[in-house]
């Protein structure tokens, strides 16, 4: 951390958002391919791994295995950096609320797998929130912060 803390000293904030982008897109390269097989091989991996007992959980394993695809990233460490702590308590202060909510609704009607729905949401909407605050306080543009375009690519 002691490179980014440097460039949010210098106020270089460009330099630190493409050095995210390319932190961002290194470990997208490596984490999304394990993601997707875990996605399309949990009954497999579930049954081998944790035997037939276990097999009822293969849905929600596969809903808590999408959020590998945004855990690629700290998206807190810019935001406390430059200053803007109090910006971090408000995104998980709306992903709890968010969270209980949307659990509350969901799990009456999907149980489990509401559950694990309404938290996958919620860390979604946490992310969204963090990278939105952080790049809007960098003053730069999201294709600046993140290769949308080629971690899509990834998929294919």
């Amino acid at each position: 951390m002691g490179d980014l803390s440097k460039m949010v000293f210098e106020r270089d904030y460009l330099t630190l958002a493409l050095t995210k982008k390319k932190i961002i897109s290194t470990t997208a390269l490596l984490v999304f391919p394990v993601a997707i097989y875990f996605m399309f091989f949990s009954r497999e991996f579930i049954l081998f791994y944790y035997s037939a007992k276990y097999a009822a959980t293969i849905p929600v394993f596969i809903i808590f295995t999408g959020a590998m695809f945004i855990r690629i990233q700290n998206y807190t460490d810019v935001l406390v950096l430059i200053g803007n702590s109090k910006l971090v308590l408000l995104s998980f202060f709306v992903f709890m609320v968010s969270n209980i909510v949307l659990n509350i609704l969901l799990s009456s009607w999907f149980g489990v797998v509401g559950c694990a729905l309404a938290t996958i949401v919620s860390v979604y909407l946490l992310v969204g929130l963090q990278l939105q605050f952080t790049i809007r306080k960098l003053q730069v543009n999201w294709s600046d912060y993140i290769d949308l375009k080629n971690c899509f690519r990834l998929f294919s």
